[in-house]
């Protein structure tokens, strides 16, 4: 008997790790809905991460080298640097941007959790139990007329359990018992011995289906979690590249806005420079009697003007870089004593075709493409709704095999000759006394939101337009500005020339020679800005058509989000 029970425990065990292995296998699912985004992998917390980080830098030779330079072109203290690399050492270092990029990997994984509703569980258990009752008189007449009633029980259970694609949820059961009770004979003092109950191992295979017929059938209402989710990853992922194009703009304007400061502050002190000349040449003319005091005066004014423009440059100089090393997450300590960009606004003539643009901005623009996600999420959301509004009829089915002898070997055998099985099928029906009101209402809302999602998309259409628009002709009439400055430039260069011969010649005086060199300052300074609107106007055509990050090689595919900052 024990041989039996301990035959019976063994195969039970390997029984249930067969079942183990089987139920780890992926399910299928339906290939239907927005997309199947990849996996995200667990990002460790932000201390552990940075730890990390410097250990691979270490190891592979690059600490503190950003993307697409060399570390041994930076020296310790300067860092000069073109956009692209900067915009590239952007995306590798800024906090916030990783927050963000986070943030969609967070909605990914939320996809792998709806996809969860098709893993298989495993399921088992063993009890052992004992029972002593007193009989009644029913129960005397169903057990040998005895007073008392023993029994004494190993029951072992598994199954796998899980839900299919056409929304039903099944179950693979096995079950064997070993049963021993005082139903038996007595011994010569009337007491049932426990060593000398009889067992019996009585075993079941079966399996269980419920298949919905009208709420809750079909494969669209089985994944519509799966495909909102999804949806929402896809949603989050735009949303993570407009942050991008924003802040790439942004970290555009401020590049150009330090080249400028640079720029001024060069030009301010060559003016301050040609003050100082003209105040200390003045000053010996007067010594020499040449002139009156008034030219001094005239001239040191001129060169204290020209110290507070030269100061406030340095101040709008050290603003600029600073906002720079922000972008980069560079804090004070950390910042290098010197930070140059190397690239020099362009102004080549481009002339944008608003068709073509247009085109662009339907194509790319996330605001747009989030629009159209929406509109396919409530459509999902709409069918989902309407399906919860059916009545919950369910087919019912169950079909097992059973087996009951002395020995678990011999019970097993009986159960797989299949000489005794049962079998059950049925439906059972399900409805709301009063209407359904809770669902109606809900079937309402999704209507309502999508809805919602639709005059969203035209309002998004309607602003796309104006945008591209308003962004060519901000690019044709900064081009224009640019040509017109050029010109005035040329003119008052040519005007400052003049007015130095003649005051070399004594033909003019200190005020009129600053007046003319201050003009031609201001034409300059005119001409840097016009070609900086240029620029900005170029990036906030890109950022209208969308295609801003493709322009400087660091557009985002949503199928490469795990290598974004590698």
């Amino acid at each position: 008997m024990k041989k039996h029970k301990n035959r019976g425990l063994t195969f039970l065990l390997s029984l249930m790790v067969m079942t183990a292995l089987w139920a780890a296998f992926p399910v299928c699912i339906s290939a239907e809905g927005p997309g199947d985004p990849a996996q995200l992998s667990k990002q460790p917390d932000q201390g552990h991460e940075r730890e990390d980080l410097a250990a691979r830098q270490v190891e592979s030779g690059k600490v503190g080298e950003p993307p697409g330079i060399s570390a041994t072109s930076i020296p310790m203290d300067t860092l000069t640097i073109g956009l692209r690399d900067f915009l590239k050492m952007m995306m590798d270092k800024n906090e916030e941007m990783q927050a963000k990029h986070l943030e969609w990997g967070v909605s990914e994984e939320r996809v792998n959790v709806a996809k969860s509703i098709y893993e298989p569980y495993l399921t088992a258990s063993v009890e052992r139990e004992k029972n002593h009752v007193q009989n009644t008189t029913e129960e005397r007449l169903n057990r040998n007329l005895e007073d008392e009633f023993r029994e004494y029980n190993n029951l072992w259970k598994a199954a796998i359990e899980g839900l299919t694609p056409m929304g039903g949820t099944y179950r693979l059961g096995y079950d064997m018992n070993d049963l021993s009770n005082s139903l038996g004979s007595l011994d010569a003092q009337g007491w049932q011995r426990r060593e000398e109950f009889k067992s019996e191992y009585k075993t079941f295979l079966g399996v269980n289906l419920t298949q919905p017929l009208l709420k809750g059938a079909g494969i669209r209402t089985t994944n519509a979690e799966i495909h909102i989710a999804e949806a929402n990853a896809l949603l989050s992922f735009q949303s993570y590249r407009q942050y991008l194009i924003e802040t790439t703009t942004r970290a555009i304007q401020l590049y150009w806005q330090c080249y400028g400061a640079r720029q001024k502050l060069d030009m301010r002190e060559r003016s301050r420079a040609i003050a100082a000349d003209l105040l200390e040449m003045n000053r010996k003319r007067y010594e020499a009697g040449k002139i009156d005091y008034t030219g001094v005066l005239d001239a040191e004014a001129g060169h204290k003007l020209r110290e507070a423009l030269a100061v406030a440059a340095e101040q709008t100089l050290l603003t600029a870089k600073r906002n720079l090393l922000t972008l980069i997450t560079v804090p004070k300590q950390e910042a290098p004593k010197e930070f140059l960009v190397s690239d020099t606004p362009e102004s080549e003539p481009y002339e944008p075709d608003y068709e073509a643009c247009l085109t662009y901005a339907y194509q790319n623009r996330s605001e747009y493409l989030s629009a159209l996600r929406k509109i396919e999420r409530e459509k999902i959301r709409l069918a989902f709704a309407e399906n919860q509004k059916l009545p919950q009829l369910d087919l019912k089915a169950s079909y097992g095999l059973n087996g009951l002898e002395d020995s678990y070997p011999d019970s097993w055998q009986t159960t797989l000759d299949r000489n005794y099985v049962s079998w059950t099928v049925g439906l059972q029906l399900k409805v709301p006394l009063f209407g359904g009101k809770g669902k109606k209402s809900e079937v309402l809302a999704a209507k309502m939101r999508k809805r919602q999602a639709l005059k969203e998309l035209k309002a998004i259409e309607v602003k796309l337009t104006n945008e591209v628009d308003t962004a060519i002709g901000l690019v044709q009439r900064a081009l224009q500005q640019v040509k017109n400055y050029q010109e005035v430039v040329t003119t008052n260069g040519e005007l400052w020339k003049v007015e130095e011969a003649r005051f070399h010649a004594g033909k003019s005086n200190s005020r009129t020679l600053l007046d003319r060199e201050e003009d031609y300052l201001k034409a300059r300074e005119s001409l840097l800005d016009s070609r900086l609107a240029y620029q900005f106007a170029l990036s906030n055509l890109k950022t209208s058509e969308g295609t801003l990050l493709k322009e400087y090689g660091i557009e985002v595919e949503y199928a490469n989000r795990s290598a974004i900052f590698q």
